[in-house]
């Protein structure tokens, strides 16, 4: 889904919920230029958080359009018998009871430290990582690229296929090498991330890997 999928729903009365969990923390993300009502997130992947955590972004004009599962003390804003519970008009309404709230303390950590190195630095260094691999693997014959060379219609998330071995024996090969990789059984192949922290000498000790 892009902004003219969003401003096509909109024009429509379709409501628009994007799941950006592989693209926060890859990319600038602005959900008011986007214009989608609804936008996820996900704390352990690019942005380098603890498990466990997330978020949703819910356009104001939306936020009452939502009910909560469950309510409890935290989802309040009043109760009475006559009138029953009046829910608060923020995004308090699912804080409705007790929550392990370590992970959600340690993730805005994890956020200032990513920023503190820099966005733009962090997006780079994801670019040219990815360059790198996709350059070595489309010139080695018997591997298929699925991801587009380029950046603009790309990310940092790599899926090629190897004649001849399936996804899940590449991963579990690789895994036995200390090369934790994910198999995409949809396409038969093999998604490698490569992150701001990742080098190229890594890059190179899978592609031996892939040789042997």
């Amino acid at each position: 889904m892009t902004t003219s999928d969003c401003q096509l729903a909109a024009a429509r009365g379709i409501l628009s919920l994007m799941d950006g969990a592989q693209a926060v923390g890859q990319f600038p993300v602005n959900v008011g230029e986007i214009g989608c009502d609804f936008y996820t997130g996900n704390g352990h992947k690019w942005l380098q958080g603890p498990k466990g955590t997330g978020f949703l972004y819910v356009r104001r004009e939306r936020l009452a359009e939502l009910t909560p599962m469950h309510v409890g003390a935290g989802s309040g804003e009043s109760f009475s018998l006559e009138d029953g519970l009046r829910l608060k008009p923020t995004g308090q309404r699912f804080e409705y009871g007790t929550h392990a709230l370590a992970p959600y303390l340690a993730w805005p950590a994890a956020l200032d430290w990513l920023a503190s190195l820099g966005w733009s630095d962090v997006q780079a260094r994801q670019r040219d990582l990815a360059a790198y691999l996709r350059q070595r693997l489309s010139a080695r014959p018997g591997i298929a690229l699925h991801t587009p060379l380029d950046w603009e219609r790309s990310s940092a998330l790599t899926t090629f296929s190897v004649a001849g071995r399936t996804g899940t024996d590449l991963a579990n090969a690789l895994r036995q090498q200390g090369m934790h990789t994910r198999p995409v059984e949809e396409f038969d192949a093999l998604r490698i991330s490569t992150a701001y922290f990742n080098t190229e000498a890594e890059i190179d000790r899978l592609l031996t890997a892939l040789e042997e």
